[in-house]
């Protein structure tokens, strides 16, 4: 497993609020916790594919968090940076557009053992990428678990690629869980 130095942070590096004076506070700067977040997903997710895949949600979420904050709570760069944020962050507005096709806007999914428990997805960049670990990181227990008897199962061959709902992800890994289940009853 890499760290996630070289091959993960620099995601989040390019992602900054440019302050009225000029300056640029990275992301990183903002929230020492970004890093700490990233190192758990690779932990959680131990694939390349996975990881990436989960990091643009948690980059998207991070984007659309700072844009609030420029707009809600200017004076927070004003005390912490003395300056505050320049008008309309064309950098993070340009990010945000790159990741367009990534959903994560609010989705139900329907859990057969609970029907009353929706599983929502998440808005702030920490819950977002919590939630992701939190709900993969039992799907790939749940496979591993599952490897004796089957360990060309669907969870653990499932490839990421461009998949842009998180909700898609859950409900796949859902009936894998099912039929996993079933087969080994």
């Amino acid at each position: 497993m890499q760290s996630s130095g070289p091959p993960y942070l620099p995601m989040f590096e390019s992602v900054f609020v440019v302050l009225a004076n000029g300056e640029k506070v990275k992301v990183t700067e903002l929230d020492r916790q970004v890093a700490q977040k990233i190192e758990e997903t690779e932990k959680v997710l131990q694939h390349n594919d996975r990881v990436e895949w989960a990091l643009q949600f948690f980059k998207k979420a991070l984007i659309e968090q700072l844009l609030w904050k420029v707009e809600n709570e200017r004076r927070y760069f004003k005390i912490r940076f003395k300056s505050f944020p320049a008008k309309g962050q064309p950098e993070l507005q340009h990010q945000l557009q790159e990741l367009a096709d990534v959903d994560i806007t609010p989705f139900q999914e329907y859990d057969p053992d609970s029907p009353e428990a929706a599983l929502e997805s998440p808005y702030s960049g920490f819950f977002t990428i919590d939630e992701i670990n939190k709900h993969l990181g039992y799907f790939l227990k749940f496979a591993e678990a599952y490897s004796e008897t089957d360990p060309d199962n669907d969870i653990a061959r499932y490839v990421f690629k461009r998949q842009d709902k998180f909700g898609e992800i859950v409900s796949i890994f859902r009936r894998s869980e099912i039929k996993l289940k079933r087969k080994n009853r």
